[in-house]
């Protein structure tokens, strides 16, 4: 996501744990792991089925967090990105995240 403001992802993400800074890189980064990482992420967003989306044709998509074999991340990321153009210098932020997804029928549970 560009622009998006250093200040937001503070915000957003400062008191949590996994919350770090790198100097050298200018880069922050928070990561959730596991079922308590999804769910942290739901009370941050306001939403506890935040990972899920419903499609009109009966499907499902999910965020995969923890399976019977593994536990995975949810990382966010914000970096300072830097346009040069003849004189003109353009400094903006960027936020990225990346997490896994899992392609297969899923069964709800009860």
């Amino acid at each position: 996501m560009e622009p998006f403001s250093e200040g937001l992802f503070i915000v957003l993400f400062y008191n949590e744990s996994t919350f770090q800074y790198s100097p050298a890189k200018r880069m922050y980064t928070c990561k959730f792991k596991g079922g308590q990482g999804y769910e942290q992420l739901g009370i941050l967003f306001d939403n506890k089925n935040w990972g899920s989306k419903k499609r009109q044709t009966g499907t499902c998509a999910y965020v995969l967090m923890q399976n019977t074999q593994q536990t995975y991340d949810v990382t966010f990321c914000w970096k300072e990105r830097v346009y040069k153009d003849s004189d003109i210098q353009l400094r903006c932020g960027s936020m990225r995240f990346e997490f896994n997804v899992d392609v297969r029928d899923f069964v709800e549970g009860n």
